[in-house]
């Protein structure tokens, strides 16, 4: 049984002020205790260390102040996004106005930029 699955239909079943076990639909063999919904919660946070702050102090010291572009600049005040952190999640650039999820990983750069693409504050999660 996928533990998607089972978060998802122990999600949808009750409300939390119900303590009854219930019976899945279609999957006779499975119970779900529905008032222990937010016991087995994933917690990113533990699979990723968030970089030392040394680490931080010197990405704030290269980009704050700089304009974030797509392609390579010898601009002293340009700032490339080839350059940022690369991997899976490893950065995201963020508008003011934009919508980004709320999940929480800490080794990756939130690079936050104005209307004109100028970073103002950067931030790790």
């Amino acid at each position: 049984m996928n533990a998607s699955f089972l978060k998802y239909v122990r999600h949808c079943i009750a409300p939390d002020s119900i303590n009854i076990r219930t019976r899945i639909p279609s999957h006779p063999v499975y119970y779900i205790r529905t008032s222990n919904r937010h016991q087995h919660r994933h917690k990113s946070s533990t699979t990723m260390d968030s970089p030392p702050d040394e680490v931080k102090q010197q990405w704030k010291d290269k980009l704050v102040g700089k304009k974030i572009v797509d392609s390579p600049s010898s601009h002293p005040d340009h700032f490339c996004k080839q350059d940022l952190p690369q991997g899976t999640q490893a950065h995201r650039v963020i508008a003011p106005g934009m919508m980004v999820t709320r999940d929480f990983l800490p080794s990756r750069m939130n690079v936050h930029v104005d209307d004109e693409g100028t970073c103002t504050h950067i931030r790790f999660g």
